[in-house]
């Protein structure tokens, strides 16, 4: 790293600044208002930064206000907007890596985030919104970093967790304890917790496919043992009903993954590589998948599709559908790829 940069570094101490670094101005954060048609690019930091060449991690909703969004990225940390990703705010404790956030659909002032601080992989939990973090989980050494975080939305306390080397972590009382629940054989890159009944969580693995535990952590079996599983995501209503995206390509599941059921697509099933995906919250037909730099839509449960080419450098790995208003659709992109390396500052 450059000295202007550790200089511009060491100025950004305040809790969400407009500092930020310079880069291809083609990425971050996109927003669509037609229902993935078209998209406009929405990277503002303040009067006169931009996050439009970072690498956008995760993207959440405020559950109690949809306006309300939050972005973890690679270099910028986590970034925050009130007026629906319009304009964002920068939270500078030199977070880098922010793979996860979760937000506590009861009080959304506590907010879980998976980290980089000092090299060092953890996370950290504010209880106000953001103006100061505590930290309740760490890795040993920098040799590791969290990937994931899911909450139980009918019990607050109880997190998971995963990381890059394979751990899968419970705490019961709101991060204050942890424990291991199992050692899978590669990183864990996500956790996906079925709407309806939140003993049943399913576990994308980097490289290992992806299993399931129906007892809240007690066992364990595997759903998916073809190797690469890019995303899983739970039907919003119905128990048991996922969709997933593998190496074979896109699929709909109705027994909680045990059965795989081909979604026919316009991609190739083999080059589909989609991390990013979503199903509209209020009909499952309308499923929505990145492939590459391309945005992909069906209304009718993927018996067609539409496509919209983005104009970037970078990939399409988060897409998150607005509640209250599904022709609002939040994307965001990112070069990093499915665990590409671990890099303290990797888009600098």
């Amino acid at each position: 790293m450059d000295k202007i940069k550790i200089i511009l570094m060491a100025v950004c101490v305040l809790i969400f600044s407009g500092c930020s670094f310079q880069g291809k101005a083609d990425g971050g954060f996109f927003k669509s208002f037609n229902g993935g048609a078209s998209f406009e690019q929405k990277t503002k930091i303040g009067e006169s930064s931009s996050f439009a060449s970072g690498s956008v991690l995760d993207l959440e909703i405020d559950p109690s206000n949809s306006d309300i969004l939050y972005a973890g990225t690679i270099s910028y940390g986590i970034m925050r907007s009130t007026n629906g990703g319009d304009d964002w705010i920068r939270d500078v404790s030199g977070f880098t890596s922010v793979e996860d956030i979760v937000i506590n659909p009861k009080n959304s002032n506590e907010i879980y985030i998976t980290v980089v601080l000092g090299g060092i992989g953890k996370i950290m939990k504010t209880n106000d919104g953001g103006v100061e973090w505590e930290e309740v989980f760490t890795q040993r050494t920098s040799g590791a970093r969290m990937m994931a975080l899911a909450m139980d939305k009918n019990n607050s306390d109880i997190l998971y967790a995963g990381d890059t080397l394979g751990g899968i972590y419970k705490t019961y009382n709101a991060g204050a304890t942890w424990q291991s629940l199992l050692w899978a054989d590669s990183s864990i890159e996500k956790i996906e917790i079925d709407n309806v009944n939140t003993s049943k969580i399913y576990f994308v693995t980097y490289s290992t496919g992806a299993l399931r535990t129906d007892d809240a952590g007690g066992n364990f079996v595997e759903i998916e043992t073809s190797g690469v599983v890019y995303n899983v995501v739970a039907h919003p209503t119905k128990e048991g009903v996922v969709f997933v995206s593998d190496k074979k390509g896109l699929h709909r599941s109705g027994d909680s993954g045990g059965t795989l059921n081909e979604i026919n697509t316009i991609v190739q099933p083999e080059k589909l590589g989609s991390i990013g995906l979503a199903v509209n919250p209020k009909n499952d037909n309308e499923i929505y998948f990145a492939s590459g730099r391309a945005f992909y839509k069906t209304t009718d449960g993927g018996q067609t599709w539409k496509s919209v080419q983005f104009n970037s450098t970078k990939t399409v790995e988060s897409i998150v559908v607005n509640p209250e208003n599904t022709d609002i659709i939040y994307v965001g992109t990112s070069k990093q790829g499915k665990l590409s390396g671990f890099s303290v500052f990797p888009d600098l």
